[in-house]
């Protein structure tokens, strides 16, 4: 088998924001091909109740309310995401999982599914925030044992008059 016939695995993390959703689109019309098996992973921080009052006294009802709440918006981005790959006519599966570290998560699964490259967004955070915040992005990008291409956050193009 030639090696241009044969199947990579390319995982985009995803969440619902711009930064994943422009990765996505920019992977699509850069650099897919036909023998590319995609696979959507989207990892999030489970529902944890917080309220002015203690843990103990939080109303089970309202705490249950909000993991339907975000089970819904889960559905909604995995459908999203799911028609995407249709509209484009690209092979692939989407991926969810709760987990309270999404790097470590997104790292596991390109292991587990024998990825060949990462594609993801950046948020662009400053060095400050992102060395007290972290980001899922630098830790992926420095612990995957796979190439991983972070698709940079678009820059707003000045719109001062000065000619520069």
């Amino acid at each position: 088998m030639a090696e241009s016939d044969a199947t990579s695995v390319i995982i985009i993390p995803v969440d619902r924001s711009n930064h994943a959703e422009a990765a996505f689109n920019w992977y699509a019309d850069n650099v897919y091909r036909p023998n590319h098996e995609v696979h959507i992973v989207h990892v999030h921080e489970p529902v944890v109740p917080t309220t002015g009052a203690s843990y103990w006294a939080f109303n089970a009802e309202v705490f249950q309310a909000m993991v339907q709440d975000d089970r819904q918006i889960v559905d909604n981005l995995m459908k999203k995401y799911e028609g995407k790959l249709k509209d484009r006519n690209m092979k692939g599966k989407t991926h969810h999982q709760v987990n309270n570290n999404p790097g470590t998560a997104i790292v596991h699964y390109a292991e587990e599914l024998k990825g060949t490259m990462v594609v993801m967004g950046s948020r662009g955070m400053g060095a400050v925030r992102r060395t007290f915040l972290g980001s899922v992005s630098d830790y992926v990008l420095h612990h995957a044992h796979i190439p991983v291409l972070v698709i940079p956050k678009k820059r707003e193009r000045s719109t001062s008059s000065s000619g520069h």
